[in-house]
């Protein structure tokens, strides 16, 4: 009998109940309608039920599709008719006939004429719905060659392999694995990824995807296959090896003439794949293959033996942000703290994160996944059933650092340690590589494949069966390999978090520290510290003994800016508020401490922050680590160092938000935390303001400032406002406190506060009517938009004018606070500006200016140009003379002065008083210009010498700098007008110019000087030799470039280099300019040197890091002058020094580009003449390949470290 006949003969056998579940899978397939109730069947059960139809569909277009069904063999005619009756019989389906757009019929027979079905179809087509009768021969043909998997389920018979498959039915094979995140979840985040591979199928014959087991190969390669298929109308096939021959099925489902893609799962694993492969060059075939990561390298090398259109990708596992919203969308799981949990567990795993996720889901509590000893035993217990203890102790110690040399001597120490030779280990290693849970690279780089395995070996060797005792792996390890070995045992606590496991790891790290103890040992210190938690009364009594010890020492300064790391070895012993039960007695010990090491306070602030500020699990805490800091400081608040100490830590904890920072995974994460309202948070911060308020002192107001002055920093929203309603009582009576100690900064911060949270104060209102505060506030930045024409800001401060006599206004700035005066002086001075013409009210002006100028800079060029208007320009200058004030002060406006002195009052006197001016200026205070003698140049065209010889005497170099600070600044002066200015003492020219060259930082006044004058270069040269910044002389030798005489410029550099073998480093940077006028130095100082070896080394010294082109053509031009292979080897080919970023190694593959192009191009050249130089090159470039290999491994090990 032949299959097709046996499908036949098997459907025929069966009963009513299961020939309709049969049928209804049947329909599902076929007409992909997907809403449907079984209405003819008992739920749960093969038995039929009484109704009409039997089963029915809701299409897409919003009406019905009916089925009925018969086993009948009789009268199948009249069976058919009467049900089809049925169905159009709406008091029978309670369905109003426009509802149906089709009916399906199957019967169990074949005994239905055509003229009979086209009765059956008339009947239908009277009432406009279609008919589709489906005899048992097409029920069994389509089985047979569409549905296999319905053959197997309903009649037990294998029509195929089962390794070819229809989509759905591998997404349902596959989801039947409990073990594995189901494929109909979600599809999330790999939206580019997708439709990058999509295209590469297009260009390609094969796309392989690789990475490791657990990141979502498989979903994202269905996603794309299926995308495929609609999208170019491909039929697709599913393939998943079963380890059994897959010739048949091939010929069985692939056609010609018919284009297929072809996606196989753990392609590695199909022992035939070559036959899939074969297809390539026989029919229109694309092919999409999965595979892990270690085996990638196989897979590809045997697609290649049928095709060279390859496309590879590797694809990673998901980060914990995506990981998050896998779990959000995915599986419903919302509570961050499970969240949190499984992220742990799965190291970016989503097959582990499903599982855990399912777990906690189905018990419905976090416990469960804080312990995942039984998640990961159902996993990967099975998957290494094959493993003897050995190879488990193996794969542990690979574990214990994620990757790992073999070639260690660490690892040389434990293999002594677990009883393993170093043969055993090795031979271990290939076992495990066989069994594909460890990879090899690199010849003797290993790890284990997945991290979640690892975790799993390390518990399994050193917890559960304890097959190596963990005190010596603690105890070596701390010595030896401490990173390692505290991730381990982290990851222990993390993971596998049972009483037994804590109490199994404390008794072992127990008897390292007491054999620490007992032989006074020098890791003790860092052993407390870092086990701190697992013996907490050992600990701290050991801290105490050591606080007990220490000597006194006092503060020396209380200028303290809290910004000092924490680097006393006994405060870096104090543990954090998760390591401790006892915290009230850590922190009481602390401050014993700082009492007796007052220096220490600004570490004190830096450790508290570090170890007991707010953090996001604050208030899952109820914030009582903040509650219990407090309430032990304010046993100490009669100590003054503490007092400070404790305003400082008010400030950062009287905020209102904070953030943190967290390494995950090599990635820094960080967290915005803002407090929530809870009772608890009320108590710890009232018991700080209290404390504020019980200390606060007109000696320490400056604190109390500050915690306020932050406060006004952080306003964002709803919940802040929340959090300072709590903290209002407080903060008002400390602004009121405050007042008593200084009234117009309290009124700022209160005025801000008032804006931003609405505190209100009575008391300070009042402060708000008083003539000091009103000039402060009408005055100040924050209230005036200086020098823009608005009206409503000239009216306020005419209205103002009115109320407040000139005198009453300067007399209350005077008495303002030096940063107080700096906030006034620019509206001070729009009101002196805009309000004030009188010549008796500017003197009094003049004179309060004076006044001011004691303690802060106001000088109003506008004031003094307002008084020459009224009197002229000599009145003004004798009313500066006469003025009784300092010299300095005097000689300011003085300055203003000549800088307003018109060109046609200038004549012997004035200049006889600029010149005193200069010669008597002697403390830099107030700006200055040297370009104010442009005006008196036209009188005495000597007169830029005569004042520069003056300030180039004096030995205030600072004082020199401020009078010719823009010198040589193009926008003010141009070269050429210096020439002119300087032209009877060029010298002295030079010595400025080089006194401030900085100050041409494009090199402009350099270039014309040079013209003039070579020894600009040899002395620019000389300044370049002692510097050791070598940035700007870039842009002023680059520049030189552009001149005529480039050649003559650049020997004299290259020889003065030469000489200057300081110089040395410098030397290359100029070439960088890299134009061709570069090229023609380098083949004209080759020319002139080339048999010179000294030089010509000096010389590729700046050559090679030049670009590829001038390198391979400067080494080419010189072999052709001088073909010495010693020469040749003594130049710079790849930089001596450079710097990069990531991997070094495309540098490394970029100068084995250049050694091969220069190769290539000396391989050109006929006969043996370069025959040395083509050795010497091959072996430079397998030296730098060999190089790129201990490289990549290094990188690899690290990778995974």
């Amino acid at each position: 009998m032949s299959i097709l006949a046996d499908v036949e003969a098997k459907i025929l056998k069966l009963e009513g109940g299961t020939f309709q579940a049969l049928c209804d899978t049947y329909l599902f397939r076929k007409t992909g309608y997907g809403n449907f109730t079984e209405y003819g069947k008992q739920a749960g059960t093969m038995k039929t039920a009484k109704g009409t139809p039997d089963t029915y569909f809701l299409k897409p277009n919003g009406k019905y599709a009916l089925v009925q069904y018969t086993t009948a063999q009789d009268r199948i005619f009249d069976k058919i008719k009467e049900d089809i009756e049925k169905c159009l019989d709406s008091k029978k389906t309670g369905l109003g006939i426009e509802n149906i757009d089709e009916i399906l019929y199957c019967y169990n027979s074949s005994r239905l004429s055509v003229g009979e079905y086209e009765k059956l179809k008339e009947i239908c087509s009277r009432e406009n719905i279609k008919l589709e009768i489906y005899s048992i021969n097409t029920i069994a043909h389509d089985i047979y060659f569409d549905y296999p998997i319905i053959a197997k389920e309903y009649l037990e018979i294998s029509l195929d392999t089962g390794q070819i498959m229809k989509s759905e039915d591998f997404i349902e094979e596959y989801d039947s694995n409990k073990m594995l995140a189901p494929l109909f979840m979600k599809f999330l985040f790999r939206e580019s990824e997708k439709n990058e591979i999509i295209e590469a199928i297009n260009s390609n014959d094969v796309v392989i995807l690789s990475g490791q087991a657990g990141v979502g190969k498989t979903k994202l390669a269905l996603e794309v296959v299926n995308e495929y298929k609609k999208k170019y109308g491909y039929e697709l096939f599913c393939i998943r090896s079963k380890n059994l021959k897959i010739s048949e099925d091939i010929i069985k489902y692939i056609q010609k003439d018919i284009k297929y893609i072809l996606f196989i799962d753990d392609g590695n694993e199909l022992k035939q794949l070559k036959l899939i492969l074969e297809l390539l060059n026989k029919s229109n075939i694309k092919i999409v293959i999965t595979v892990r990561n270690y085996v990638r390298d196989e897979v590809n090398k045997n697609v290649k033996k049928y095709t060279n259109e390859i496309y590879e990708k590797e694809i990673l596992g998901f980060d914990d942000k995506e990981l998050t919203e896998f779990l959000k969308e995915n599986m419903g799981i919302l509570n961050p703290k499970y969240i949190e949990q499984i992220l742990k567990l799965s190291k970016g795993n989503v097959r582990i994160a499903y599982m855990a996720g399912k777990i906690a889901k189905e018990k419905n509590t976090l416990e469960v996944i804080y312990n995942i000893e039984d998640i990961y035993e159902s996993y990967y217990g099975l998957m290494s059933i094959n493993l003897d203890e050995k190879l488990y102790i193996t794969g542990s110690l690979i574990s214990i650092f994620g990757a790992i040399e073999v070639d260690n001597k660490i690892l040389d120490e434990i293999l002594k340690i677990c009883n393993l030779t170093k043969e055993e280990f090795l031979e271990n290693i290939r076992k495990l590589e066989e069994f594909e849970y460890i990879e090899i690279k690199h010849e003797n780089a290993v790890r284990v494949l997945d991290q979640c395995f690892a975790n799993y070996l390390l518990y399994k060797v050193f917890i559960k069966e304890k097959f190596i005792k963990l005190n010596l792996i603690i105890k070596y390890g701390f010595e030896n390999f401490r990173r390692y070995l505290i991730r381990m045992l982290n990851m222990f606590t993390n993971l596998y978090s049972s009483k037994e496991t804590l109490e199994y790891i404390k008794q072992n790290v127990n008897i390292v520290w007491n054999e620490y103890e007992e032989d006074s040992n020098y890791l003790l210190d860092d052993f407390v510290k870092v086990f701190y938690s697992l013996n907490e009364t050992k600990a701290l009594t050991y801290i105490y003994e050591k606080v007990e010890k220490s000597e006194n020492r006092e503060l020396g300064t209380l200028d303290l800016k809290f910004n000092r790391e924490v680097n006393d070895n006994i405060l870096q012993l104090f543990p954090d508020n998760k390591q401790t039960q006892n915290l009230e007695e850590v922190l009481e010990v602390l401050f014993e401490y700082l009492i007796k090491r007052k220096d220490l306070i600004e570490e004190g602030y830096k450790l508290i922050e570090k170890n007991y500020g707010i953090t996001r699990y604050s208030f899952d805490e109820k914030y009582n680590t903040q509650i219990a800091l407090f309430n032990i400081i304010s046993t100490y608040m009669d100590k003054k160092e503490i007092r400070i100490l404790f305003y400082k830590l008010a400030e950062y904890f009287l905020k209102i938000n904070f953030s943190e920072a967290e390494d995950n995974n090599g990635y820094a994460t960080l967290y915005n935390i803002s407090l929530l309202n809870i009772p608890n948070m009320g108590i710890y911060r009232g018991r700080i303001w209290e404390l504020l308020l019980k200390n606060i002192n007109f000696e320490e107001k400056e604190y109390g400032f500050s915690v306020l002055e932050s406060l006004g920093y952080y306003f964002k929203g709803k919940e802040h406002t929340e959090v300072i309603e709590i903290d209002k009582i407080y903060i008002v009576q400390l602004l009121e406190i405050l007042e008593e100690f200084d009234k117009i900064r309290t009124v700022k911060i209160y005025l801000n506060l008032n804006e931003r949270y609405g505190i209100y104060s009575k008391k300070i209102d009042e402060s708000l009517k008083e003539v000091k505060i009103k000039i402060f506030r009408i005055f100040s930045k924050e209230n005036i938009k200086f020098g823009v024409d608005n009206e409503k800001e000239k009216k306020l401060i005419e209205e103002f004018s009115k109320e407040v006599s000139l005198e009453e206004v300067f007399d209350n700035i005077i008495t303002f606070s030096i940063s107080e005066k700096g906030e006034i002086i620019a509206g001070l001075g729009y009101f002196i500006e805009n309000f004030y013409t009188d010549i008796e009210e500017l003197k009094k002006i003049f004179f309060y200016c004076n006044e001011l100028n004691r303690s802060i800079n106001f000088y109003p060029r506008s004031l003094l140009l307002e008084i020459i208007k009224k009197v002229g320009i000599d009145e003004t200058y004798r009313i500066i003379e006469n003025t009784k004030t300092i010299d300095n002060i005097k000689n300011n406006w003085r300055f203003i002065f000549f800088e307003l002195l018109p060109k046609e009052n200038i004549n012997a006197f004035y200049q006889e008083q600029l010149l005193k001016l200069v010669f008597d200026d002697n403390e830099f205070i107030y700006y200055r210009d040297i370009n104010i003698l442009k005006n008196f140049y036209l009188v005495d065209n000597n007169i830029y010498v005569h004042v520069t010889r003056e300030l180039y005497n004096k030995t205030d170099k600072k004082i020199i700098k401020n009078w010719l600070r823009i010198l040589f600044n193009h926008h003010c002066n141009s070269p050429q007008e210096l020439l002119n200015f300087y032209k009877e003492d060029l010298e002295l020219l030079k010595n400025i110019y080089f006194l401030l060259e900085e100050d041409d930082y494009d090199g402009r006044f350099f270039k014309e000087f040079l013209d003039k004058d070579f020894s600009y270069l040899i002395r620019y040269l000389e300044i370049l030799k002692e510097n050791r910044d070598y940035h700007i002389e870039n842009r002023k030798l680059k520049i030189c470039w552009s001149k005529e005489n480039y050649l003559e410029i650049f020997d004299f550099i290259f020889e003065y280099s030469l000489k200057n073998r300081n110089f040395l480093y410098k030397f290359p940077s100029i070439f960088m300019s890299n134009n061709e006028r570069v090229k023609i130095w380098i083949k004209h100082t080759i020319d002139k040197n080339c048999m010179d070896e000294d030089k010509m080394v000096f010389l590729f010294e700046g050559i090679c890091q030049l670009d590829i082109e001038t390198k391979i053509e400067s080494l080419l031009y010189f072999i052709d002058k001088n073909n010495n292979v010693e020469n040749f080897k003594a130049l710079d080919i790849e930089p001596r020094m450079r710097e990069w970023s990531g991997s070094e190694i495309p540098l490394l593959k970029e100068d084995i580009g250049v050694y091969e192009k220069l190769l290539e191009n000396i391989k050109n050249i006929r006969g043996i003449k370069f025959i040395k130089h083509r050795n010497y090159l091959e072996e430079r470039i397998e030296w730098l390949k060999e190089r790129i290999k201990e490289i990549e491994k290094k990188e690899y090990i690290d990778k995974y470290n």
